[in-house]
């Protein structure tokens, strides 16, 4: 947790708390078992390739973007609003894409 806070994955914390849930790739679990979110991090393996995490960790907009980094090997599922801002992101991004496709390649 301390070295999650100092902001060596680039999480800048603010002071409100909030339980994460994620369902993640078996290599995001490797690397948050051996550094974990926090004090209080649950890990359930669910197959070979998924697992899910429970934590309490403190909500930044820090947070959505290292989420965000780890493109589909990340599934929030809770809080809902935080699944929710995902969502939208998610939709952002694939339709500034698709609103491209086609166009030629820049030189």
């Amino acid at each position: 947790q301390n070295y999650i806070q100092e902001g060596h994955f680039g999480i800048v914390s603010d002071k409100t708390e909030m339980s994460l849930h994620l369902r993640v790739s078996s290599s995001v679990s490797k690397m948050l078992t051996d550094s974990p979110l926090s004090d209080d991090q649950q890990v359930v393996t669910t197959d070979d390739y998924t697992s899910e995490i429970k934590a309490t960790v403190r909500s930044s907009e820090d947070l959505k973007r290292w989420l965000m980094g780890w493109g589909d090997e990340i599934q929030v599922l809770a809080p809902l609003s935080l699944r929710q801002a995902m969502i939208a992101s998610t939709r952002n991004l694939m339709a500034s894409y698709l609103e491209e496709e086609g166009a030629e390649e820049p030189a």
